[in-house]
């Protein structure tokens, strides 16, 4: 296929997503100029406080924004921490959160760097260069890292510098860093057209991320929208999608080799519950303590929970109540859901020695451990590998929102019907029954919101509504 017929097929079906260095990608390049133009610097952060050497205060000849440079010539083994600690005031903390998860600041790297390598002050200071006053910690300090480190932190810098780059507020910043990111993932050129290695391109993608967990904050009442109004009018999705789908699942469930006959009870898995409780989250779980409350992971949790309480859950109205929560995770917002002790217990009796047994189904690769587990490293490997192929990994933009509640629903409702050859113990098809009946009955609790939303059981058919309890 000629260069210019795959372009345009390309253009055409690509759907926007394209890797190449054809000059269609290549002007990907051009879109962080666009995050720059007609954009006021940073707001001048007052400086209520003296700076002394080996610290100087500098203006920016492009934007006339006070920046810091540290001296080069100063005897730097008779220095202390002290010298550099008013750089975590010059360059502070987004948060309180940032801070208390974050385990070396500006202060603390300038002055380790220069005890040990005072040659390291030229590349500290091009870092500075690009960072006016008020710029924060955590961005400051990757940076640093990033260009002692690594020799491609020159290139972003001085990318940075050419463009005119170094005065952006810090939401610009976010943006201008990912439009280099994009572009050098998919074109795997730099922007002068040169090549760009795997090491490059890692490296130069890092830039939009460190930028302080507590800015990344979702727009809640769109996740509201998105969970509880969105119908999706696709044909794909009506209820014959559904049946399809359903009568594949059993085809592919079959194949899975059968339970031991000893599988536990609901009670019995009740009791041992420390076995299988994984640890993490426990969707916003709290515990009395004394006079106040405070967030437990799940362990803790579930040691808090009676089984006698437990073993009655599978008796109760079938429903899954989500807590949403900020992630608070570095490169973007990400609003997370953590669903409560009951949906995270039934669930995991009803599916989890199901998952193990996964791998017997041809073409999925899980449940494996140990040796098998090795093997199957090296079969990926291999198939990664071959002369002509290109291995690629496909996502959901959003699982909540492409995937319909009656689809997720269906899953369970397979696994059911699949109970001839698989031999679950009576209550695990009654665990799987709550689980079906619950992915239609679903609830949100909003951080926007002090009542459950109900989730929408469409998820996209037209057929219903979303009623809002």
């Amino acid at each position: 296929m000629c260069s210019c017929l795959y372009e345009q097929w390309m253009a055409d079906n690509g759907c926007g997503y394209q890797v190449d260095s054809s000059p269609l990608v290549m002007s990907l390049w051009d879109l962080r100029i666009l995050e720059i133009r007609s954009i006021l610097p940073a707001e001048q952060m007052a400086l209520d406080f003296p700076v002394y050497p080996p610290l100087v205060v500098k203006i920016c000849r492009i934007h006339s924004i006070r920046k810091i440079q540290i001296v080069g010539d100063f005897r730097y083994s008779s220095v202390s921490r002290s010298h550099f600690k008013i750089l975590n005031q010059i360059f502070p903390f987004s948060s309180s959160g940032d801070k208390g998860h974050t385990n070396v600041d500006v202060a603390s790297f300038v002055f380790h760097a220069l005890r040990t390598a005072p040659s390291l002050v030229t590349k500290l200071n091009e870092v500075l260069s690009v960072s006016p006053i008020g710029r924060v910690n955590v961005w400051v300090t990757a940076a640093m890292i990033m260009h002692v480190g690594s020799d491609y932190g020159q290139h972003m810098l001085e990318l940075t510098a050419r463009d005119g780059a170094c005065c952006l507020p810090l939401q610009k910043v976010a943006k201008y860093y990912k439009a280099i990111s994009t572009a050098i993932r998919r074109t795997r050129r730099f922007a002068d057209g040169s090549p760009a290695s795997s090491a490059a391109i890692s490296h130069c993608g890092y830039w939009e991320l460190p930028l302080g967990r507590d800015t990344n904050r979702s727009d809640w009442e769109k996740e509201k929208i998105n969970r509880t109004s969105i119908i999706e009018t696709a044909p794909i999705s009506g209820a014959c999608m559904v049946d399809l789908v359903e009568i594949e699942l059993i085809s592919l469930f079959n194949r899975i080799r059968p339970l031991p006959r000893e599988e536990r009870s609901w009670a019995d898995f009740c009791s041992r519950r420390q076995e299988w409780v994984a640890s993490g989250s426990s969707g916003g779980f709290k515990l009395r303590v004394g006079d106040s409350s405070m967030t437990v992971n799940k362990p803790v949790m579930f040691e808090n929970v009676d089984a006698a309480e437990m073993a009655q859950w599978l008796d109760e109205e079938p429903e899954l109540v989500a807590k949403g929560s900020e992630k608070f995770e570095l490169g973007k917002a990400r609003a997370i859901y953590g669903t409560s002790p009951k949906d995270y217990a039934v669930m995991t009796y009803a599916i989890d020695s199901i998952e193990r047994r996964f791998a017997d189904v041809d073409g999925i690769i899980s449940g494996h451990t140990g040796k098998a587990e090795l093997i199957d490293v090296g079969i990926r490997y291999q198939q990664a590998v071959r002369k002509g192929r290109v291995m690629s990994m496909i996502d959901y933009a959003d699982f909540n929102i492409q995937h319909t509640l009656d689809m997720q629903a269906c899953v369970f409702r397979a696994l059911a019907k699949s109970c001839h050859k698989i031999r679950f113990h009576p209550d695990q098809l009654r665990a799987l029954d709550w689980c079906a009946q619950a992915c239609l009955n679903s609830f949100c609790i909003f951080l926007t919101t002090k009542v459950n939303e109900q989730s929408s059981p469409r998820a996209f058919s037209q057929d219903n509504e979303a009623p809002i309890s």
